[in-house]
């Protein structure tokens, strides 16, 4: 039996903070992939995407979400807030965005 997308990204982005599977950009003190990557494929094995679309949806997911975080890291963290779950799922839902865009005829992001 398989999970739905959305609590299949949200048990493996679970599991990989949980055991640390955390890329970390200092800049924007934050771990984008184990938010990104789990949406990403969760949405891939659900709507049947390329391995190049999934490539394409972590790496400019993960850039939004650092982007996002970069902007307000210093304050948020000093402050003691985890800024992956803030700024993260920006990143993860830009693939959901971009496709439902495409299927109503528009570009996306």
């Amino acid at each position: 039996n398989r999970l739905p997308a959305d609590e299949a990204a949200f048990v493996n982005s679970t599991f990989g903070h949980a055991n640390e599977y955390d890329d970390t950009h200092l800049g924007a003190a934050m771990h984008p992939s184990a938010i990104v990557v789990p949406a990403a494929f969760a949405l891939a094995e659900t709507y049947r995407r390329s391995v190049r679309a999934v490539l394409e949806a972590v790496i400019v997911g993960a850039e939004i979400a650092i982007r996002i975080a970069a902007a307000a890291a210093t304050q948020r963290h000093e402050r003691g807030h985890h800024v992956p779950s803030s700024a993260g799922p920006f990143g993860a839902a830009r693939d959901q965005v971009r496709r439902r865009a495409a299927a109503n005829g528009g570009g996306g992001c």
